[in-house]
């Protein structure tokens, strides 16, 4: 995608040479325009570049995968569908280390762009034996 960017016009009326002097003394190189002979006659102005608006870097329908990892089940499945997504799989296991109850592991991993409405599968800690939900 290709950043768009825009021109900040700001009026002079009377004051150019010192208002060249304050752009200058802040950076900004400017660069001076004049109304064209067939319109009504307006103060010059002094054009600078604007900054770059950030592009968005997700396509169109597609979401970036949050972290779910060291919440509880319930939270990420808040997060998952306030992201746009869906929970998946859950399955618990017993992880030595993890608090119970918390998402220790999850499918796609965070950070990964996905479809919007997509599953995400997560690993959830429990004591005792294992076993696997589907949702």
């Amino acid at each position: 995608m290709t950043s768009v960017k825009l021109t900040r016009i700001v009026e002079i009326s009377g004051v150019l040479g010192a208002a060249v002097s304050v752009f200058a003394w802040l950076g900004i190189s400017p660069a001076l325009t004049a109304p064209s002979p067939s319109s009504t006659p307006t103060p010059a102005a002094i054009v600078a570049p604007a900054p770059a608006i950030p592009t968005p870097t997700v396509a169109i329908g597609m979401v970036k995968v949050p972290t779910v990892i060291g919440v509880k089940e319930d939270q990420a499945k808040r997060v998952l569908e306030t992201s746009g997504l869906r929970l998946g799989k859950v399955t618990r296991r017993t992880v030595a280390g993890g608090a119970e109850g918390t998402v220790v592991a999850q499918a796609p991993s965070a950070g990964q762009e996905i479809r919007r409405g997509s599953s995400v599968d997560i690993v959830v800690n429990q004591r005792g034996k294992e076993k696997r939900e589907d949702d």
